[in-house]
């Protein structure tokens, strides 16, 4: 019926048109141009299957480009034999059914035609879903690229479900895919489980692209991935139809932000969020308008894993919940929840601080965003925070310490007693941010003793014991733990000097002031909640990561140093508080290369948060995620960088 086809070549044409105006290809892509001449890859003959019709891109020969749009949609003419033949496919596809399958070429998630180019545009101008296909699929070279990398777990992930439909360029995608569904990527999946994936991503595609949401970077399949980080996936299953839109709705923005580092904001000084009041008095206004008092006062809580008596890290964080309510006079009351094992235990916490009129929520570990993220999309009303670094959340903004600062001043006094340029670095988990403190310390102790060598050992390791291996290789000059376990001896926090038969002398701290920073964040929540709004309406997530010219951290020195010790480390720190001095401005060599050049700026907050490298002067590497204890791995799992989580190949 040659309606249909002039139908479907007014949908070519306009392709056509808008491509041509735009500066693009208005032809359908070829692979040829796809694949370079010199890359090594490696072709596979998967046989014949059902393809999603979405997923089909372009022709493999380019011959055949020119007869169709960048949309599939025809072009030539009414009278020419193609648009003869383009009538009778649609006769037979509408009478009977196209049976013949196509031949395909695979190449990184998209299909390029061999056969039955005008099968394909029949189709999918009758938007049929799927299309039997021949597939040969075509394996790149691996590389380093994110996407190669990404498609690479995906074959991974195609042996244990085939499912094409699910896309995700992003490397570790289909491998947390696989934890949501408590499987893995190396056993083939029951078909009950590859099942309910497939319906379960099939009704979430559907709501996804009902909202309108085409023209996004965000795709339907990491948008799937942010849906399954709250949400389980039962849910896709059972609730109805309104609720997983609304629940859509709410996480739209999210998807947002976490689509690229431009929605990330780092505030790395309170005055960055423009409270422009210093009385008291004037700042106690929400953003709902209403005033606070004693008679109404502000009510925040505070949720810890385990008890403040038990953990000293809980511990810290109640000294600064008692400080809170002593700096705002009666105007700021608080609550806690101690000794929260798992996730229900958290939100059934949050449930009752909610009934208990609690406005602002803080979640103190980095292992409670996932609940305070599903927590904050339910109550819109209420503010949550989260202590944690690197997670980029418009619902829950983050809070942390710039601890590299710290680190940096006892890396260079620790190579004032390294006689024999050794010096230990003791670190618990390879997280983002912490790799920063790692590289700061080691940079401080290189300013002082060029030859100084950082041996970076790690305390969470399966079956290895960090004293012994420093022990044999000379160390006694340590960075060590930075905060108090039962587990732990008491002699090995902070900086020290040992000679392992049980001394211990110890140099220098980290003092944290938590009551500092929530009276700083709670200013921001009264005074400076216009900030807040402001970055909402901007689609921010905001990362708070004050240092030591706040007041929320600093270095505590021993009082039997030597006074030339104690000299060095105050002028070192006023140059960090003035800008004077920074670690991470200037020439820098990580064990591989040069970072940066000698006349560099100071790197980005990003770039320092998110370091997955090491400096030259370290010996040491940062282990595969399998290597560390169970509960470790559980950590790293969720702030981990991407070189610890990835497995090896």
């Amino acid at each position: 019926m040659i309606e249909h086809y002039l139908s479907a070549k007014r949908q070519g044409d306009r392709a056509v048109s808008q491509a041509n105006f735009l500066g693009m290809n208005p032809y359908l892509p070829c692979l040829s141009d796809r694949i370079p001449d010199t890359e090594i890859r490696t072709v596979m003959h998967l046989g014949v299957m059902e393809i999603p019709t979405f997923m089909i891109a372009g022709t493999r020969h380019a011959s055949r480009s020119h007869s169709f749009a960048n949309n599939y949609m025809p072009i030539m003419g009414k009278n020419t034999e193609f648009a003869q033949k383009w009538s009778l496919l649609y006769d037979a596809q509408v009478t009977e059914g196209i049976r013949e399958p196509i031949k395909v070429y695979e190449y990184k998630w998209k299909f390029y035609v061999e056969e039955g180019n005008k099968r394909v545009s029949v189709l999918k101008y009758l938007e049929n879903p799927e299309v039997s296909a021949e597939v040969i699929r075509i394996i790149p070279a691996a590389s380093d690229d994110e996407e190669t990398k990404a498609y690479f777990e995906f074959l991974e992930f195609y042996k244990c479900a085939p499912i094409y439909s699910i896309i995700l360029k992003k490397p570790g995608g289909y491998k947390k895919l696989a934890e949501y569904m408590g499987l893995n990527l190396t056993d083939p999946w029951p078909r009950d489980a590859v099942n309910k994936l497939s319906g379960a991503y099939y009704r979430f595609a559907q709501s996804y692209f009902e909202k309108g949401v085409r023209n996004t970077d965000v795709t339907v399949g990491e948008a799937f991935l942010m849906y399954l980080s709250v949400y389980p996936m039962e849910s896709l299953l059972d609730v109805s139809k309104p609720v997983l839109n609304y629940r859509l709705e709410r996480l739209w923005e999210e998807m947002i932000v976490t689509s690229d580092d431009e929605h990330l904001t780092v505030i790395e000084k309170p005055e960055e969020t423009e409270v422009k009041t210093s009385a008291l008095s004037a700042i106690f206004k929400s953003s709902f308008g209403s005033s606070y008092s004693e008679e109404k006062p502000l009510k925040a809580a505070f949720m810890y894993r385990k008890s403040p008596e038990e953990s000293a890290w809980m511990n810290s964080h109640e000294k600064g919940r008692i400080y809170l309510e002593h700096a705002f006079r009666g105007i700021v009351k608080t609550m806690k929840y101690e000794n929260l094992a798992d996730d229900t235990e958290l939100r059934a916490a949050i449930d009752d601080a909610v009934e208990q009129g609690a406005e602002v929520i803080f979640t103190t570990s980095n292992t409670d965003m996932a609940e305070s993220l599903r927590s904050a999309l339910h109550f819109p009303e209420v503010q949550f925070f989260n202590c944690s670094i690197n997670e980029s959340y418009k619902s829950v903004p983050t809070y942390y310490g710039r601890l590299y600062e710290v680190k940096f001043l006892m890396g260079a006094l620790a190579a004032c007693y390294a006689e024999n340029h050794k010096i230990g670095y003791l670190a618990e988990y390879p997280l983002y941010g912490t790799i920063a403190n790692i590289n700061a310390f080691a940079i401080g102790a290189g300013m002082i003793d060029p030859n100084v060598k950082v041996y970076l050992k790690w305390s969470s390791l399966q079956e290895r014991d960090w004293r012994d291996d420093m022990k044999a290789d000379g160390i006694k000059v340590v960075c060590g733990h930075d905060r108090i376990k039962p587990s732990w001896p008491n002699d090995e926090l902070g900086l020290f000097i040992t000679d392992w038969e049980g001394s211990r002398k110890r140099l220098a701290e980290i003092e944290w002031n938590w009551g500092k920073y929530y009276e700083l964040i709670i200013q921001d929540v009264l005074g400076g909640s216009e900030y807040l709004r402001m970055m909402s309406k901007q689609h921010q997530a905001l990362n708070y990561w004050y240092g030591i010219s706040s007041g929320v951290l600093d270095i505590r020195l021993m009082k039997d140093l030597p006074y030339y010790s104690e000299k060095l480390v105050k002028l070192l720190r006023e140059g960090l508080v003035n800008g004077t001095i920074d670690p991470f401005a200037g020439e820098i060599h990580s064990q591989e290369k040069t970072v940066q050049g000698s006349f560099a700026p100071r790197m980005s907050n990003k770039d320092i948060i998110r370091m997955d490298w090491l400096n030259d002067n370290i010996v040491g590497e940062m282990p595969k995620i399998g290597l560390f204890e169970d509960e470790a791995q559980a950590v790293v799992k969720v702030s981990g960088i991407k070189k610890v989580t990835e497995e090896s190949e």
